[in-house]
């Protein structure tokens, strides 16, 4: 998934356009630094990442190649960047706005990554060898 997937996903959760469906004038400040936002949210996912991955976050070789375009791809499971990380985008784009909707697109973001989180951990359990 590309970041302007993200980016766009989020801005329809927060309902920026107007009657005739163009994007308000405060849009582009959003897009100017959604990069660098989305490098943020990435680096709060990752543990979530290495979960669903079977991997320790210790044993990364090295940290994630962040974003710098909009047009780049998230580098990390689908799952995260398209059912958690359009909610925590959308809460800080709207935080100046409206705190209230902020903190509900938070609780979302903090309750899909968990579902996400269960659902792929508990696919990763294995039998364990019986050693008597």
């Amino acid at each position: 998934m590309t970041a302007r997937q993200v980016y766009t996903r989020a801005l329809s959760f927060i309902n920026e356009r107007n009657g005739v469906g163009a994007y308000h004038t405060d849009v582009s400040d959003f897009e100017k630094n959604a990069p660098e936002i989305i490098n943020t949210i990435i680096t709060l996912l990752m543990p979530s990442e290495c979960i669903i991955r079977g991997k320790k976050i210790r044993d990364l070789d090295t940290p994630f190649e962040e974003i710098k375009s909009l047009d780049d791809t998230i580098p990390l499971h689908d799952a995260l960047s398209s059912g958690v990380m359009p909610f925590y985008l959308a809460s800080i784009m709207i935080l100046e706005e409206d705190r209230e909707r902020a903190n509900y697109f938070q609780q979302l973001f903090r309750e899909s990554e968990e579902r996400v989180v269960r659902l792929y951990s508990s696919a990763l359990h294995t039998s364990v060898k019986n050693v008597y």
